[in-house]
């Protein structure tokens, strides 16, 4: 026999609540009121010898795991040991400086690394921080630090005197790999590094680099100020500034990278005691940039599609057909996989044999396979008054579907029309009825 006490179970499941309800309040107590936020929490163990390791993993679904700061702190501050955030959105940190001519002073919205600690952010998402009179919006790295970006996006941070996105010291170290900087600013007179500015030592493979800007400063996507750097199938375009990658001191190395299309500026400004060198195979679309290897592209139109979701975790623009990109990359420096995770090398113009592409975007060999769907605004249309509808038009790969149109078959009485639409906002784009190029895994 089964006996049933409910009101047993409904004083069980309430105390469980009571005491869950409890936990929770003393551990924003314990967070926000004997300690200065989650940062604060963590940089203290780290300095007691409590963070020799530390994983903090966002579970669920991508960017569904939320750090935010409000606008009223920064988010964390990493002192010794190695640290790993994955699968996070850290978002709306902010960390300044109240003296407003503290030009050098890298303070790190979202992230602050020093004191040898290594940290790695994997799969994540650092937007829309800032560093108020200081520098380093999203991330900064000093204080002989490591960082590994990977997988990651890094957008819409402002630092007001430099590295909008990350600022890399004399001592700090980052790489950079299949990960994507956008829409980050230094809105200040002078100010470096609109997407990354670097005087310590930095490595960026595969990854891209747009849409970013400075004031009148210089490198509206990579300010390489001193240190080292090297870029290795790397995608700089649309940035704004007074050049896209800007190189005055140390030594700057660019290999199979695209370096194009500025939204404002030259391509590149490399100062006279900067050390510049090409290795060979890129691609430019004017000639600043000191391109001189025998395999280098100058005055050359890439053929880049828009920023968007071609496939894997971050934006990328894609090698659109008849790119002279494709298949043109240094195979001795490719990478085994693009920013989105395709390996490389491909077949992608056809010929016979696989070749690394130029940039961070690998174009798949063979022939596109495309899925369309069509959805009417309106089930109920009336004789001689406009009708519209959407058709989304899937490309699954692997490779570019050129030239795709829509037209009504049978052909209809009357005038039809069609126009591209941003698939993420269904905003209009490009011009009405002209047939457009759809990237491997694009809409």
């Amino acid at each position: 026999a089964t006996e049933h006490h409910q009101g047993m179970v409904l004083a069980i499941a309430f105390e469980s609540v009571v005491k869950l309800f409890t936990f929770l309040l003393a551990g924003l107590f314990i967070t926000y009121g004997l300690f200065g936020g989650l940062g604060d929490v963590l940089g203290r163990a780290q300095a007691a010898g409590l963070g020799a390791l530390l994983t903090i993993t966002g579970t669920g679904t991508p960017g569904t795991a939320i750090v935010d700061g409000g606008l009223l702190s920064g988010l964390f501050t990493l002192s010794g040991g190695t640290v790993v955030l994955d699968n996070l959105t850290m978002r709306n940190g902010s960390r300044g400086t109240n003296n407003p001519g503290a030009f050098g002073v890298c303070t790190g919205g979202a992230i602050f690394v020093s004191n040898a600690t290594t940290v790695t952010v994997r799969g994540s998402l650092v937007a829309d921080n800032q560093a108020p009179n200081a520098s380093g919006g999203g991330i900064c790295v000093a204080g002989g630090g490591t960082l590994h970006l990977v997988d990651t996006t890094v957008r819409d941070n402002v630092g007001t005197f430099g590295g909008g996105g990350l600022r890399v010291l004399t001592d700090g170290t980052a790489t950079i790999t299949r990960t994507t900087f956008t829409g980050n600013r230094v809105p200040s007179l002078g100010g470096n590094g609109g997407g990354i500015e670097n005087q310590g030592t930095l490595t960026i493979v595969s990854s891209t680099v747009s849409g970013n800007s400075t004031g009148n400063g210089n490198g509206g996507g990579v300010a390489v100020d001193d240190g080292q750097a090297r870029l290795t199938n790397v995608t700089i375009t649309a940035n704004a500034s007074t050049g896209q990658l800007s190189a005055f001191l140390g030594t700057t190395i660019v290999e199979s990278t695209i370096i194009a299309n500025p939204a404002s500026g030259p391509n590149c400004v490399i100062g006279q005691n900067a050390t510049f060198t090409s290795n060979g195979h890129n691609l430019e679309s004017a000639d600043t940039c000191h391109f001189v290897a025998a395999s280098d592209r100058v005055n050359t139109d890439p053929r880049l599609g828009p920023l968007a979701l071609n496939g894997g975790p971050t934006r990328t623009h894609a090698l659109l057909a008849g790119s002279p990109a494709i298949d043109a990359g240094d195979p001795a420096t490719c990478p085994p996989a693009d920013q989105r995770g395709v390996a490389r090398p491909q077949d992608g113009d056809g010929d016979g044999g696989a070749a690394c592409d130029i940039g961070a975007y690998e174009v798949r060999g063979g022939a596109p396979r495309l899925l369309a769907a069509v959805l009417p605004s309106s089930r109920a249309v009336q004789v001689g008054h406009p009708a519209s509808a959407f058709a989304s038009i899937i490309n699954q790969g692997p490779g570019v579907a050129e030239g795709c149109a829509i037209f009504p078959v049978p052909e209809l009485p009357g005038v039809f029309g069609y126009q591209t639409t941003d698939p993420a906002t269904n905003l209009p784009i490009g011009t009405p009825d002209t047939p457009a190029d759809i990237a491997p895994d694009a809409t």
